[in-house]
């Protein structure tokens, strides 16, 4: 278990309806329960960058520097780098081609162990309305990580609803 705090400052603009951008940068703190794992200081970050060239077409860069607790067993804590790509594009009234990339870099200082992930994926979604869609979002991922025996690369269809706010 982690804990610990995060505080951004941000801005957020929009200087036409084409182009907006948000971007914020702050500071986070991170301990583990675990003494021997090393605490996390740094500065964190994130932006995104969205481009409207038409009415049904929207572009969507993010990048992300951040601290967070980790989901692998040998260490609770990671600094993590994630920069993403994605294309919507509505080809019909309530139905949306969606593509993206995205690259996550994770670093775990208690074992000096590096993990990269890319993931592409491409999808068909039908929106019933703002909140409910459904999709069919085929992806593909690679993880190489500095232990040669975490790197896998494998391929998934799934179908799934897809309810937000």
């Amino acid at each position: 278990d982690a804990q610990g705090y995060k505080a951004y400052a941000g801005v957020r603009l929009e200087p036409n309806p084409i182009w907006s951008f948000e971007g914020a940068i702050g500071f986070g703190h991170l301990g583990a329960e675990d003494p021997s794992e090393p605490k996390l200081n740094d500065l964190i970050a994130k932006a995104s960058l969205i481009w409207q060239p038409s009415i049904k077409t929207k572009i969507t860069l993010t990048a992300e520097k951040d601290i967070s607790p980790s989901g692998l067993e040998c260490c609770a804590l990671s600094e993590d780098i994630n920069a993403a790509l994605e294309i919507e594009h509505e080809l019909q009234r309530h139905i949306f081609f969606t593509a993206g990339v995205e690259y996550e870099r994770s670093f775990y200082k208690r074992d000096d162990q590096l993990l990269q992930e890319v993931e592409a994926e491409i999808a068909l979604e039908y929106r019933f309305n703002r909140t409910v869609s459904a999709r069919i979002p085929p992806a593909h991922e690679i993880s190489d990580s500095s232990n040669d025996s975490d790197d896998f690369d494998t391929s998934v269809i799934e179908f799934g609803l897809r309810v937000q706010r």
